[in-house]
Parts: C-alpha cells; sequence; structure tokens
C-alpha cells in the first residue's frame, strides 16, 4: 500500500527538483507538441496572452490551496494535508461541515472521471503517433488495434506501488523529453524552409478560444499531484514561496511551450499540422525521435495514473476490502479496470476537440481554480478578527473575479461541448 498517501513517513524523502521534475513529466510530456496547432486557431499573440493569464490564474489558485492548507495544519496541528479532506476541515470552520463533505465527494469523483479522460487525450496522442509511425511503412491500422496492443503496457505501468517509485527515473524521463526537444529544434532549424508566412494576429471564434483556454486548464492541472508530493518533501514550505517550485513549474512550461510555438510558426508557417511530426519528411531520424518519444509520452503518464488510483482505491474501496484475503488481487483488478476506462475514452471520443471540451465543462476549471477561490473566502470569514478589515475585502475581491473566470470558462465549454456533439 502506498505510503505517501496512508501518511506513514515513507522510507525517502524527495527535494524539490524532484517536485518539478515529477510535474513536467507528468504534465508536459506530449502536450508540447500539441499547443502549435491550436495556437494556429487564435492566432500566437492571443494564444500567449491566453496562455499566461490561465498560468497566472492557476499560479494564484495553486498557492491559494497552500495558503489554507498551511493555516489548516496550524490549526488542527496535522503536519500532512489530503485535496479532499482540505474542503471539509474549511468547511467546518464556519460550522458547515456537510458542504466539505459533498465537495469532497465531487472532488474524488470528479477527479477520477476527468482525470481518465485527460489519459485518454495522452493516450490518443500517442495512438496518432504510433500510426504516423507504422505509415512510413504502408501500414495504417485501425485505432481499435493499436489500443488493443497498448493495453498490456498501460497495465503494467498501472501495477507501480506508489508515487515514489518514480522519484527513481524522473530525472530521466525529464532529461529525455529535453533532449526529443533539442532534436526536434534542429529539425525545425535544419530541415525546413529558413522563413515562412504565419498571421500573428488571426479572426477568432468563441469556440476555437474556449478549446484553447480548456486545453490549457487541462495541461496546467496538476492539483491532485500536488499533495501527495508535498507530503514526501523535505522541504514542503517551499512550495508556499511566490517564486517557489511551484511558480517555477507553471512558468517554464508556458514559456517552454510559446517559445517552441513561435519557432514552429517561424520554420513552418501556417500550414502547421496537429501532429508535429507530420510536418517533416520521411527521414531514419525523425522516424527514430518519434518512436523515442512516443515512449516517453507512455512512461509520463505513470504519474497521473497513480493519482487517479490513490483517488479509487487508496481513499475509496480499500476502506470496505482491507478485511479480504483477497485484497492485493482486488487492488490490482481495480488498477486494471482504470486502464480499460482510459481505452474506452479514446473509443467512444476519438475527436481531439470534443475531448477536451467535455473534460473542461465538468471538472478541471473547478477543482483547479474555482474551489481553492471559495475555501480562501470561507477560511478568512472563520476568523472573525478578519471579517472587516480591509485584507479580507481584497481577498473577497480577487477571489470573485477568479470564480466568475472559471464559471465562465465551465458554461462556454458546455455550450461548444454540446454544440459539437449534436
Amino acid at each position: 500500500m502506498p505510503q505517501d498517501i496512508k501518511n506513514q513517513e515513507p522510507i525517502r524523502r524527495s527535494t524539490w527538483k524532484e517536485f518539478v521534475f515529477q510535474i513536467f513529466i507528468s504534465v508536459e510530456g506530449p502536450n508540447i507538441f500539441v499547443i502549435p496547432a491550436l495556437f494556429k486557431q487564435i492566432g500566437i499573440l492571443v494564444g500567449i496572452v491566453a496562455s499566461v493569464v490561465v498560468g497566472l490564474f492557476y499560479t494564484n489558485a495553486m498557492h491559494s490551496y497552500l495558503k489554507c492548507a498551511n493555516e489548516m495544519s496550524r490549526r488542527r496541528n496535522v503536519p500532512q494535508q489530503s485535496l479532499y479532506k482540505l474542503p471539509q476541515m474549511v468547511f467546518e470552520e464556519i460550522s458547515c461541515p456537510r458542504i466539505g463533505h459533498y465537495i469532497k465527494l465531487y472532488l474524488k469523483y470528479e477527479i477520477i472521471i476527468s482525470w481518465c479522460l485527460g489519459l485518454s487525450l495522452q493516450w490518443q496522442f500517442i495512438v496518432e503517433n504510433l500510426k504516423l509511425i507504422l505509415s512510413y511503412y504502408q501500414y495504417t491500422p485501425d485505432n481499435v488495434h493499436i489500443l488493443a496492443c497498448l493495453l498490456l503496457p498501460l497495465i503494467l505501468i498501472s501495477w507501480i506501488p506508489s508515487l515514489k517509485y518514480i522519484d527513481y527515473v524522473s530525472y530521466i524521463v525529464t532529461f529525455s523529453i529535453f533532449l526529443v526537444t533539442g532534436v526536434i529544434v534542429y529539425l525545425l532549424v535544419w530541415h525546413t524552409p529558413e522563413y515562412a508566412t504565419f498571421e500573428v494576429i488571426v479572426p477568432v471564434n468563441l469556440a476555437s478560444l474556449v478549446t484553447f483556454t480548456s486545453y490549457m486548464f487541462i495541461m496546467l492541472s496538476f492539483t491532485p499531484l500536488v499533495f501527495p508530493l508535498k507530503n514526501t518533501m523535505k522541504n514542503p514550505e517551499s512550495l508556499s514561496k511566490t517564486f517557489g517550485p511551484l511558480t517555477l513549474v507553471i512558468a517554464a512550461m508556458i514559456v517552454l511551450n510559446c517559445a517552441i510555438t513561435v519557432l514552429v510558426y517561424v520554420e513552418i508557417g501556417d500550414d502547421v499540422e496537429e501532429n508535429l511530426f507530420e510536418n517533416f519528411s520521411h527521414t531514419p531520424l525523425v522516424l527514430a525521435t518519434n518512436c523515442f518519444f512516443a515512449l516517453l509520452a507512455m512512461a509520463s503518464i505513470s504519474p497521473s495514473l497513480l493519482v487517479i488510483i490513490m483517488a479509487f482505491w487508496n481513499d475509496g474501496l480499500e476502506n470496505h476490502l482491507c478485511d479480504s484475503k483477497y485484497t492485493k488481487l482486488y487492488e490490482y483488478l481495480v488498477r486494471s479496470s482504470i486502464c480499460v476506462f482510459i481505452t474506452l475514452g479514446v473509443i467512444l471520443v476519438p475527436s481531439f476537440t470534443n475531448l477536451i471540451n467535455l473534460i473542461t465543462c465538468f471538472s478541471f476549471p473547478f477543482d483547479s481554480i474555482m474551489l481553492p477561490a471559495v475555501l480562501e473566502i470561507v477560511l478568512a470569514w472563520s476568523d472573525s478578527k478578519k471579517r472587516c478589515t480591509r485584507e479580507f475585502k481584497l481577498i473577497c475581491v480577487k477571489n470573485t473575479i477568479i470564480g466568475v473566470f472559471s464559471l465562465a470558462v465551465i458554461v462556454l465549454s458546455l455550450i461548444v461541448c454540446v454544440g459539437n456533439f449534436t
């Protein structure tokens, strides 16, 4: 049973560098080469501005989570916090434990479903990459056949016992991602025309802007990873710093995405394909890089997959089956079933855009942006000495703006999603 979930002292404490690498490999992975095609729909200038705005909102939200967690640790003398228990503890401060309980239940099942769909999105990218590789050899298999072949590796990845075991390979995977990025930059600079025509500002329609903003939410939404990783850190207080590891990893992802996008458009122009590898000629270097990147994308799926397993098994079913002699068998059946659900997500919702909007309309903006804003207001209200202060008013104004923004994204994503399915 993973020790970092049961709030026991882990064998090994991780550093802030390992925290950054864990977040980076679980989030950045294949996303970096999908972003340029999304920029195509709204233009580079609007895309960069939207990326920075979402990044600022998300950074503020994560610091709000940590602020609430640290305050509850101080009040309750509980050194380690859980994303699911935090809302319940905060609402207990204003004598509304039932509201906190319902939010806890919603968070648990929402994260399971939305992160499964998020991994379906990443799995879909891997499938498209493998189809592109096989097309070099004049073979175009059906998506279902590729998914059937990938199901066993996905199940084996899900059998990794705990997040702490991934620490040992995080450096290698992160270095490999940068290596592949370097090869892509080399191909862009030396194997494409020197100059290409592209539009910095293009006419933007609402659906494209919503899809782009939704994908940025999905890409940056590593909230459920933060608390388990924080509980295993040597110095978890460093995460609360304004320019600490949390801010660093968010800023690094946004800068890297924008830099790669600008380079792609300078070298390729407006004709960029959805899969970046489709823009290059079929050379052995491109084929090898594509194969290696597909393997890296599969390896980077492990932290997010373990978060789903922790929410579904460690914080749920295990409590009801712990007395059974078949507990371990049930655990691995649950892990394998989650992998089947992820695979079915790719089959049932094959459209990349539909999957993005489907995830966003009921999930990530709520737990990543809106919920921490609500918790910060409630926690500030629970202190009667602060209710009439200027600080409390600023907290209310700031978090109200954030809440309206996240609610608008949810509603617009729902409208776009319904329109695409009908």
